[in-house]
């Protein structure tokens, strides 16, 4: 249930077109070392709303990212779908453009939670989708994008326990805790908002022989901090290290929030 509570409630738009009812603009500026890489190097949106997935009503999470950095433009689209009825997930797509194409996808099925990756056989041109692994499903289970957005609404304090998700990126399972462990004025270009920092700490669920390095939401790894504001349920600001080509510290900042107008309201 707490998908539903992040997202809403509410109906399908005709045509099961999605229909989006909150959407947040970021600013994003990565360093290497001391050094900018550029006042602004790119934007991300983050989107939700109602929509429909393999023919049932979902609610609807989509983070947009437009950014060029290292020589390399990346523009890239990830989907959280969640059930309208019990808020569980039901799959996750990813498609990157720009200097490479990637597309992959996450099926949340009974039988199992399956990712799946867009490939051109040997000798084909044509890309088909291929299973590359497949993990035990488990009820609360989601990825990777939709974990780190939901914490913001988790009722979290300094100094009291944290919220453990399992989350799934690919190949891997991972339970990472979401810490609140500190509280202060954040001013960005969105305005002053009274917030929440939240730190994480991942630990790999799968079996591995080899220790596993953490790649969150924009390649961020376990140093992530971000800041929330619980009131405003929206997420202000983020500061952690994009393991690229090469380590790069990267800073996203809230420019704005566009509210959708309630059903009937009548428009400028």
């Amino acid at each position: 249930m707490l998908a539903l509570a992040l997202l809403g409630g509410g109906g399908l738009r005709a045509g099961g077109e999605p229909a989006v009812e909150r959407r947040l603009h970021y600013s994003l500026r990565v360093w290497k070392g001391l050094r900018a890489l550029g006042t602004t190097v790119g934007s991300v949106t983050v989107e939700h709303g109602r929509g429909s997935y393999r023919q049932r009503p979902c609610r609807l999470l989509r983070v947009r990212t437009r950014a060029g950095v290292l020589g390399l433009r990346v523009d890239a689209t990830t989907e959280s779908h969640f059930a309208a009825d019990d808020g569980r997930e039901l799959g996750f797509h990813y498609l990157r453009t720009g200097s490479r194409r990637v597309e992959s996808r996450l099926l949340f099925l009974p039988e199992g939670i399956e990712y799946h990756k867009r490939l051109a056989p040997r000798g084909s041109r044509e890309q088909v989708w291929e299973r590359q692994a497949r993990h035990r499903y488990q009820r609360g289970v989601c990825d990777m994008f939709a974990a780190f957005y939901l914490a913001r609404v988790e009722g979290l304090a300094v100094g009291g326990p944290p919220r453990t998700m399992r989350c799934v990126a690919d190949r891997k399972l991972w339970d990472v805790a979401f810490r609140a462990v500190g509280r202060s004025r954040v001013t960005v270009p969105a305005g002053t908002f009274d917030t929440l920092c939240l730190a994480i700490e991942p630990t790999a669920a799968n079996d591995h022989t080899k220790p596993l390095r953490f790649r969150g939401p924009f390649a961020l790894g376990a140093t992530t901090r971000f800041w929330v504001d619980p009131r405003a349920k929206a997420l202000v600001k983020l500061v952690g290290t994009a393991h690229l080509a090469i380590p790069v510290r990267a800073e996203m900042r809230l420019l704005r929030i566009d509210q959708a107008a309630a059903p009937g309201a009548r428009g400028q």
